[in-house]
């Protein structure tokens, strides 16, 4: 809640009735495309609790995932492009990222 109010602008007063509508639409969203129930853990590759560890330390754990699951794998693994920024004349070489399955 704290995280919610100090990062949205959202009143304390107001901050759990916001919660639960941007939860409510969340749940929604994901029933709507996916056709299952959001929070269900058997559908993640990895569940981490960010109120325990921090934004930082839980970075550090999905970057511990990741180069975890690049060395258990033979298939390659692709992750967001960060060293050439392409110009705006070239869109051909915009560069997007993959998500892990």
């Amino acid at each position: 809640m704290q995280r919610v109010v100090e990062n949205y602008g959202v009143s304390p007063r107001s901050v759990a009735r916001t919660m639960d509508t941007m939860d409510s639409r969340r749940r929604n969203h994901c029933l709507h495309y996916t056709g299952q129930e959001l929070g269900n853990a058997r559908l993640y590759d990895l569940c981490i609790n960010t109120s325990d560890y921090g934004l930082e330390r839980t970075a550090e754990l999905i970057l511990e995932a990741v180069k975890t699951r690049a060395q258990e794998t033979s298939s390659p693994v692709y992750t967001p492009v960060t060293e050439q920024t392409p110009s705006p004349a070239e869109p051909e070489n915009l560069q997007g990222e993959i998500a892990l399955a």
